[in-house]
């Protein structure tokens, strides 16, 4: 019996690329926190 895929997963260069974004955003969004606090979640 072969396999059939129905779907393949992202190249590692285009996760490692979406990795590195969501980074951005995340360290964004806690330095935001840090500086504005409760304020910031706020908005969130």
């Amino acid at each position: 019996m072969t396999i059939e895929y129905l779907k393949r997963g992202k190249p590692e260069a285009d996760r490692a690329e979406d990795d590195a974004r969501t980074r951005a955003v995340v360290e964004a969004t806690l330095k935001d926190i840090e500086t504005r606090g409760d304020a910031a979640v706020r908005a969130l």
